[in-house]
């Protein structure tokens, strides 16, 4: 436990079924502070975590003890002030914003406590935004270039399409 942050992994016969190989994501000795005032505030206190593909934790604990900035940067989207997070290998630290962006886009997946949807669209359809803005979804329009009201997706050569039913 970190900072009252708590990480909860399967019991040992879940374990077991867990697939095993290299890290996905591997967090080391990640420290992140922030100015309050005249005060230095220790978020992050030396905080490790190694998550192999396809295993499943939790990060749990109370309100104020910093999950949310533990996934910050874990994601890329904060830097810590000391230590490294890697995923797959790759250090998100020597990464350009540009790169880093386009690495989040392809990589990582993040639902916020905000959501920050597009109230316009459907959950759905918030969900696929990042794959058309990589191009991947087509959408079909109806005549008058609305969106149809049914709409039905489908999987084709790798691409995701909606049509109208």
């Amino acid at each position: 436990m970190a900072n009252g942050i708590k990480f909860a992994r399967p019991s040992a016969s879940q374990e077991d079924q867990t697939p095993t190989g290299s890290s996905l994501l591997t967090a080391e000795d990640l420290v992140k502070k922030f100015r309050q005032g005249t005060e230095t505030v220790t978020a992050l206190n030396g905080v490790s975590l190694e998550i192999a593909s396809g295993q499943f934790i939790a990060i749990m604990g109370a309100s104020g003890c910093d999950k949310s900035t533990l996934l910050h940067v874990m994601a890329g989207l904060t830097q810590p002030d000391e230590g490294t997070v890697s995923v797959e290998g790759e250090h998100l630290s020597g990464m350009s914003d540009t790169r880093l962006t386009d690495f989040r886009r392809r990589r990582i997946g993040l639902v916020f406590q905000q959501f920050n949807l597009v109230t316009t669209l459907t959950a759905l359809e918030n969900v696929m935004l990042p794959l058309l803005a990589e191009g991947g979804v087509r959408r079909t329009r109806s005549v008058n270039g609305e969106w149809p009201c049914s709409r039905r997706w489908a999987w084709s050569s790798g691409r995701i399409t909606a049509r109208m039913p």
